[in-house]
């Protein structure tokens, strides 16, 4: 008997905790301890039979202890691994659930464990949100568990960012840095010059102008070289004192490397470039000039660090008093890490204009994303503060995005309440390859990197830039937006419950938030008033070029009770809609 009530106890536990547990993701072919095993923070929890098994065990841990677990299958190609169970588990100063930084490998299944929030860790919400019941309500412009990932919209093909051409042909560019200036956004954007590649990045980048006149998404429209090769990954930080735009950026001046010629449509393979071995890797300084308006004149640059051992994706900020801060990475091992992969660093300085009193620090704030099973680390942060002072980074992780050997998704987030640490890492999922496109269509990005975002005049990110890969080495600098709150009424009711007729009132969610469901109307394949004996359902999203209607079905008649459109009230500028195959559908609130 008091084996038998051990078990039923068990089991009910078991139960109980799972109740609680109100995120499960599960990832096949993907190991999130790959190379972690005996590390404090991975931990075995027996041999069992299934995956279901292996997370109830890390189930009943205890709430908000393990954030992953991983089970080996019979059929691992390593036997001694076969059947394992293991999870990560938070330990001193982490957070359980930030622990996420999966490997592509077949025969073994990952799931990540979100527990319900308990509003006395900040980091639950990545400091993007605010717990509330159990659950993160997310800050404009994310979403996740955690508040860790954005919150893209699809991509209005017509407003893809600045993908330039040149008599017909594309012209590679990769990322941009993007501010308001008056009533326009301007773009300073890496440009691979004689329609080359990114493959002769080293050699062939230049930083040129966009300009956008009708919005943060663009399109953007080339203005003119900034700074000829070699010149690459400019960012732009704005002195609150002076209103200057300070761009930083990689250089070679003056240039001693040859270009690459006779590139055909962005890309570099047809002839490959005899010039790619130059620099490799790239060990360029970090200069630094300033304009008073978008236009130039830009000042003399100089030089603010050197020796990085890499390009250092330096990323700053300039606060009211005219300080700095900044991140940077290197790439060449150190004595606290002796191997070559991607360390972010910071550095700041008292006053902006002054190099002399720029101070790079060497300690790798993110050690876990530049860990030897990582797969080079993480590049490309860009550094922000929101309005509550708390700062925080996007980043790029290398060899991520889907391709190569890694399965991680492209972009990772982190964020520090003080910018000198204790700095936390929210993941590995901030962002990844697939982009939606308004039309329904969708591409699969080869790469995404350089990650900046644009904000709108609330300090809310509205959008975000990516240097993205689409075939070969050719790329394009995309912008694509995130999801920002309806512009509503003064209306203090539902617009639908304020109506008087018994005409039906659809509530239709932006794509890329879901779709409103509609139906079931009858169709009649004949003609003239035979009686319909079909019944079909249709889906609805809306999108800034209209609405995007799928799953209705093509027959010509639809028969409704309703021959028109009543006279809806609108609290968003989409208008209602009234046509032959929509009748039943005449009014729509958006």
């Amino acid at each position: 008997m008091a084996l038998f009530g051990m078990i039923v106890w068990t089991f009910a536990s078991t139960m109980d905790l799972m109740m609680h547990v109100p995120f499960t993701k599960i990832y096949n072919n993907t190991n999130n301890v790959y190379g972690r095993v005996g590390l404090p923070n991975v931990v075995f929890l027996g041999t069992f039979n299934s995956s279901n098994a292996c997370l109830s065990a890390a189930v009943m841990q205890g709430p908000r202890v393990c954030g992953s677990f991983v089970w080996h299958s019979s059929h691992f190609p390593d036997p001694s691994f076969a059947r394992h169970c293991y999870a990560t588990k938070s330990t001193a100063g982490s957070f359980y659930y930030f622990d996420w930084f999966p490997t592509l490998q077949m025969q073994v299944v990952s799931g990540r464990l979100g527990w319900s929030c308990d509003g006395i860790d900040k980091r639950e919400c990545s400091h993007n949100g605010q717990c509330r019941l159990g659950k993160c309500e997310c800050d404009v412009g994310w979403k996740g568990h955690a508040c860790e990932i954005l919150d893209v919209k699809p991509v209005n093909i017509k407003k893809m960012g600045f993908k330039s051409k040149y008599q017909g042909y594309n012209r590679t560019s990769w990322g941009g840095a993007v501010i308001q200036h008056s009533q326009e956004w301007h773009m300073w954007a890496s440009e691979i010059q004689s329609g080359c590649g990114m493959d002769a990045w080293c050699q062939n980048s230049q930083i040129v102008h966009a300009v956008s006149r009708i919005s943060a998404g663009g399109p953007y429209l080339r203005e003119e070289v900034v700074f000829p090769a070699f010149s690459h990954e400019p960012s732009i930080a704005i002195d609150p004192m002076s209103n200057s735009i300070v761009m930083f950026f990689t250089a070679q001046r003056p240039p001693t490397r040859k270009t690459c010629r006779g590139c055909v449509d962005g890309t570099t393979e047809n002839p490959p470039c005899p010039e790619s071995s130059q620099c490799n890797p790239n060990t360029d300084a970090t200069w630094m000039s300033f304009a008073s308006s978008p236009s130039g004149p830009w000042s003399e640059p100089v030089v603010i660090l050197n020796g990085t051992g890499s390009d250092s994706n330096l990323s700053p900020v300039i606060l009211g008093n005219g300080s700095l801060r900044a991140l940077w990475r290197s790439f060449d091992p150190t004595p606290s890490h002796p191997w070559f992969g991607s360390k972010i660093h910071l550095l700041s300085s008292p006053d902006w204009r002054d190099p002399s009193q720029y101070v790079a620090d060497h300690k790798n704030i993110f050690p876990m994303l530049s860990a030897p099973t990582n797969f080079g680390g993480a590049e490309d942060p860009f550094l922000y503060q929101t309005p509550d002072k708390t700062w925080h980074v996007i980043l790029h992780n290398m060899y991520g995005c889907g391709t190569g050997i890694g399965s991680r998704p492209c972009g990772s987030h982190g964020f520090a309440r003080d910018f000198y640490g204790p700095w936390t890492l929210s993941g590995s999922g901030a962002y990844g390859p697939v982009i939606l496109m308004t039309d329904g269509s969708q591409l699969l990005a080869t790469s995404r990197e350089r990650p900046h975002l644009i904000f709108d005049a609330n300090g809310s990110p509205s959008h975000l830039v990516t240097g993205t890969g689409y075939h070969a080495d050719a790329a394009f600098t995309l912008v694509q937006p995130l999801h920002l709150p309806m512009k509503r009424s003064n209306a203090v009711s539902d617009v639908c419950d304020q109506r008087t007729d018994d005409v039906p009132c659809l509530h239709v969610p932006a794509c890329g938030q879901g779709h409103a469901e509609f139906g079931p109307f009858f169709l009649s394949v004949e003609k003239e008033n035979v009686a319909a004996n079909q019944t079909t359902t249709g889906k609805i999203c809306w999108f800034d070029d209209g609405l995007n209607i799928s799953m209705l079905a093509i027959e010509r008649h639809v028969f409704s009770p309703y021959t028109h459109c009543n006279s809806p009230v609108f609290s968003h500028r989409l208008v209602g809609i009234c046509n032959y195959s929509l009748r039943y559908l005449s009014c729509i609130h958006i």
